[in-house]
């Protein structure tokens, strides 16, 4: 009886004991059931994804929040290109990475309780992280640029930039440049008053212009002498195409130096350049720039057009000075008389005419002759009105050549024409043809 009673003991403990057990096991199972909870993956209150199943001894909640720290880090990398995400095997996994960062991984269970391919679940999960870190690093550039554009910050952002050797150079460049143009644009005004013309005026303001950007040039080589030491061998090897590419350029440059220091003309001179006759109204380094005559339009008679020309035109074209050296040219016109008329008579008058017209100019026009004379080998030249006549079967055609000044030859014309039809009219001797 006894033995008994110990059996019984014995099994009533042992149940005991295997119902503890299987408690323990239940609870067991609950914890991790609860622990095993779907989490979230949330940055800055948007939810990018959600983790379902364990990873190892990694719960959802423990991997969500590695994802999340791992995406905050990749974000707040200013220098880091979206592009390098993407999405790889590794073994029976698929990682989802942000260079060789694995922000997450898609196990087979992950794939299964998001009903989906691991790859596809892989490619979802990468679109929406690199969605998410292409418009944060959009927002976080704008508000830094905010951030820096701030006047507290202003001030210490400009004082670095300005403490900088290139800033420090630029900024003695621009001073410099300051300084040779206020210089320059003085001693032109404080000068030019004193020249007699203005085409002297002109041409100093020009030579002035000219020196004083030369002298910026050689200033700012100077400053950046560093720099352009280094650029001497890339100088050197690209100067042949870019002295071929631009050889108009340097061309007309060139033509600028003949015009300005070769006394071929300036502004103010009639002129003939590359077929185009006008008077001089500008000269830049490039072009000149001529106020038209002729054309349509009888008689040196402005047409309206300004051209602009070519400086190396003066290398290739002849050019005709109608001022520059002779401000006067010879011109004629001729007469033609009835042969019955009184051959004597006209010659007188026309003399006449031609002495009341032009007897004054005459007398300049000898100084600028012998000016013109001691200056080049040429032979004298009468400057005196000369009249020849030349008879044919039907009239008597007298030609009366004299100098006139450039710009008068048509107004001179015509006083001659009016002043021969006022004489002759009154003389019944003399019959115009």
């Amino acid at each position: 009886m006894l033995e008994l009673n110990k059996i019984r003991v014995l099994a009533l403990a042992f149940t005991c004991s295997l119902f503890f057990l299987m408690a323990g096991s239940i609870d067991t199972v609950w914890a991790k059931k609860n622990t095993e909870q779907p989490a979230d993956v949330v940055i800055l209150d948007q939810t990018l994804f959600t983790i379902r199943e364990s990873l190892g001894p990694y719960s959802p909640r423990s991997r969500a929040e590695h994802v999340q720290s791992r995406i905050i880090k990749v974000l707040e990398q200013p220098d880091f290109d979206p592009a390098k995400f993407k999405v790889s095997i590794a073994g029976d996994n698929v990682n989802v990475m942000a260079g060789s960062t694995v922000l997450t991984t898609i196990t087979r269970s992950d794939a299964e309780a998001a009903d989906a391919e691991q790859m596809e679940l892989g490619h979802q999960y990468l679109a929406r992280i690199r969605a998410f870190v292409e418009a944060n690093k959009a927002k976080r550039n704008f508000a830094e640029l905010i951030e820096q554009v701030r006047w507290q910050n202003f001030s210490s952002n400009l004082l670095h930039m300005l403490t900088t050797p290139v800033a420090l150079k630029a900024l003695t460049a621009l001073l410099g440049f300051i300084v040779v143009m206020l210089v320059a644009y003085s001693i032109r005004d404080s000068f030019i008053k004193y020249f007699p013309d203005n085409s002297h005026k002109y041409t100093f303001s020009k030579f002035v212009e000219f020196s004083a950007y030369f002298i910026c040039l050689i200033f700012i080589t100077v400053v950046f002498r560093d720099v352009l030491g280094n650029l001497a061998v890339i100088l050197g090897a690209i100067s042949a195409g870019v002295a071929f590419a631009l050889k108009e350029v340097f061309i007309s440059l060139a033509g600028w130096f003949a015009v300005a220091f070769g006394d071929l003309f300036k502004v103010g001179d009639r002129v003939q350049l590359g077929g185009i006759k006008g008077d001089v109204i500008d000269i830049t380094f490039m072009r000149t720039t001529l106020m038209e005559l002729g054309e349509w339009v009888n008689g040196d008679l402005y047409t309206g057009r300004i051209v602009r020309i070519s400086n190396s035109t003066v290398f290739t074209d002849p050019l005709f000075n109608y001022s520059r050296d002779l401000p006067f040219l010879w011109d004629e016109i001729v007469v033609s008389v009835r042969p019955d008329s009184d051959f004597v008579q006209v010659r007188k008058l026309l003399e006449q005419i031609a002495e009341e017209i032009v007897g004054d100019y005459v007398k300049q026009a000898k100084i600028h002759w012998q000016s013109v004379k001691n200056k080049y080998l040429v032979e004298d030249e009468t400057i005196d009105p000369v009249i020849s006549l030349f008879v044919t079967s039907g009239s008597m055609d007298y030609t009366v050549r004299y100098p006139v000044d450039f710009k008068e030859r048509r107004i001179i014309k015509d006083r001659f024409f009016e002043a021969i039809l006022s004489k002759f009219s009154k003389r019944e001797d003399i019959v115009l043809k």
